[in-house]
């Protein structure tokens, strides 16, 4: 309540499958390792839930109605799909493991996260990877726009410039060319997505790990936003693990303009 009366929008990100508690408690919630008769884990360790069990569904939706009832606003999901680093070839899976069983998985906790969670008067959201816009398939996770984004208000893809390969956009060199990186993924996403569905960006904030190590601070930021607003994107989410941010990068030209020419004035270099 006190968060509403300032005028803030609450959103509750849940990480969604990916989840060290409840397997290890109720392992029949868990996607399970052949191999040892225990919850699979990945390369780090951290255990899943199994899309594939809809009492692991409930858990989740479980969870998101906690939050709901605390007072936030939406609901976002995050790693909502199947796993993708470990010893995959290990996991005793609880049904057929095909592209359509996976986006189906994935598809029935939203419609049902939709279903619950909206009555309560709460938007959802989900984080989806970023090559999402440029790949057919579910990409071996349940991630298919087409499947998802008819039960979300928001989708929010992870279009970081550092995640895409040489060529994406027709650029050799992603994290150099932001805005155009931006522009690209959240156009195909605008294609692809339920017409109902608001297109919200997650943006890259951090510096760049795969080509040249390039700081992202104003105007990559700037450029990703614009990117963004030109090809329909509404709003925007910035990433940075140590959430170390700014606020230069979100202020418009005009804005820039108006702070640099107060400084002068006020004998700032």
């Amino acid at each position: 309540a006190d968060m509403h009366a300032k005028g803030l929008y609450m959103i509750a990100r849940i990480v969604t499958f990916k989840d060290n508690i409840g397997p290890r408690k109720d392992p029949s919630l868990a996607i399970m390792d052949k191999n040892t008769g225990k919850p699979w884990e990945d390369s780090h360790g951290v255990t899943y839930l199994n899309p594939f069990n809809p009492k692991a569904h409930q858990y989740v939706i479980n969870i998101a109605k906690r939050a709901v009832e605390a007072g936030f606003d939406e609901i976002e999901f995050d790693y909502v799909r199947f796993p993708t680093d470990g010893n995959r070839g290990s996991v005793q899976w609880s049904s057929e493991f095909t592209a359509n069983s996976r986006t189906l998985a994935i598809a029935t906790l939203l419609k049902e996260a939709r279903r619950t969670l909206g009555g309560m008067g709460a938007f959802i959201a989900a984080d989806v990877f970023g090559d999402t816009a440029y790949v057919k398939t579910d990409s071996g996770i349940g991630q298919r726009i087409e499947d998802i984004t008819p039960y979300l208000d928001y989708v929010c893809p992870m279009v970081y410039p550092s995640g895409f390969g040489v060529g994406t956009a027709g650029v050799d060199i992603p994290v150099d060319h932001p805005k155009e990186i931006i522009e690209d993924s959240v156009r195909r996403y605008r294609l692809r997505a339920d017409k109902e569905t608001v297109i919200r960006p997650w943006l890259q904030a951090f510096r760049d790990y795969a080509y040249n190590h390039r700081e992202y601070s104003e105007f990559e930021i700037r450029a990703q936003i614009d990117g963004s607003d030109k090809v329909g994107g509404v709003g925007f989410l910035l990433w940075n693990a140590s959430n170390r941010y700014s606020v230069a990068g979100l202020k418009r030209k005009s804005q820039r303009i108006t702070s640099r020419a107060n400084q002068v004035k006020s004998g700032l270099k």
